[in-house]
Formats: C-alpha cells, structure tokens, sequence
C-alpha cells in the first residue's frame, strides 16, 4: 500500500512539476484534473489546491454512484414501507428522508414523481459537496476556485512535504515571520 501511496504523490508533484516548466517558458499549459479516491469536499479543496493554477477539475467515481446506489435502495424500501429505523426518524417518503428532495419538487412540480430516488440522491450529495466546498474556500478568503493556490494547504510531514512539493506546516509561515521579525 505504501509503495502505491508514494507513486501516487509523486505523480502529482510532476504533473505540477511539468505543467509550471511549460507555463514559465510562455507554452500551451492544458487543464488538468486529478482524480482518485476523492470522495469528500476537502478531498476536492486540497486537490485544487495542490495543482494550483492548473488544476481545473476534479474527477469522481464511486463516491456519487455510492449516493446514486444508496438512495435508489432507501428509495425502494420507502415504497415497499421497509424503511430502517435509522433513516424513518427522518420521515417515510422521499422529501422527508433526501434533504433537497423538497427543492427538487419546487422546482419541477407535477413532474417531481418522476426523478428517480437515485438521482435525488446524487443530487443531494453534490449540493453537500458544494455547500461543504464553499465553507472551505470561505475560511481559507478564497472566493473562486480559480483564486485557490499550493499556498492554501500544508504538509502534515516532512516526507509529505518532500514528495508533494508543499511548504511543511512547520515552516508555512516562516518566510513572512522572519520579514516581520526583521
């Protein structure tokens, strides 16, 4: 497992690594998207981060169709009336159990009845992953995505810091203490 770890972040540092050469010497930079494992907001906050400015997307898999497969299962058990217990505390129809179940029905009315549960479901988590996103760029005073940069976040380890080329947290703050210092 560890082996795979360290190519991973290696990986991502030469492909920050390659993208900076190419921009410094005035060529074509393509976006690029890192992908893998990311399943949370601040798995896409640190992933932009890391490969700032030229990161411009990030991709997922399995976490949204986790959502999808979750939901059309709650989905199914709410009409067969077999709802757990853990998730009929909620409610017992889709807009009591999918918190943005109700926005979608706003929104589309009489034709609400035919989104399926999973798509409720995917919907309800990207909303999460956005609101999540916008909480961490908000307390980070970034406002854009695009506004996102390495100096964002910090290595926990020294190693982390090596093979990632982020300031380790130790010495983020260093450079400005020192102009404050004198």
């Amino acid at each position: 497992h560890y082996p795979l770890r360290r190519q991973r972040q290696m990986c991502i540092r030469d492909r920050y690594q390659y993208a900076d050469r190419l921009a410094k010497k005035g060529e074509y930079v393509p976006s690029i998207a890192f992908a893998g494992g990311i399943t949370m907001e601040d798995h896409i906050f640190k992933a932009l981060a890391l490969g700032a400015p030229y990161v411009k997307a990030v991709g997922m898999a399995r976490a949204p169709i986790t959502a999808v497969m979750v939901a059309k299962n709650v989905g199914q058990r709410i009409i067969g009336e077999e709802l757990p217990i853990y998730y009929g505390r909620y409610g017992n129809t889709v807009e009591a159990v999918f918190v943005e179940a109700s926005r979608l029905k706003n929104r589309f009315g009489k034709r609400f009845a035919d989104i399926s549960p999973g798509a409720i479901g995917l919907y309800t988590y990207n909303q999460r992953l956005t609101q999540g996103l916008k909480q961490l760029m908000c307390g980070a005073r970034k406002f854009a995505v695009d506004k996102l940069t390495r100096d964002d976040i910090v290595a926990l380890t020294p190693e982390a810091a090596q093979a990632s080329g982020i300031k380790y947290v130790m010495d983020a703050d260093k450079e400005e203490v020192e102009k404050i210092l004198g």
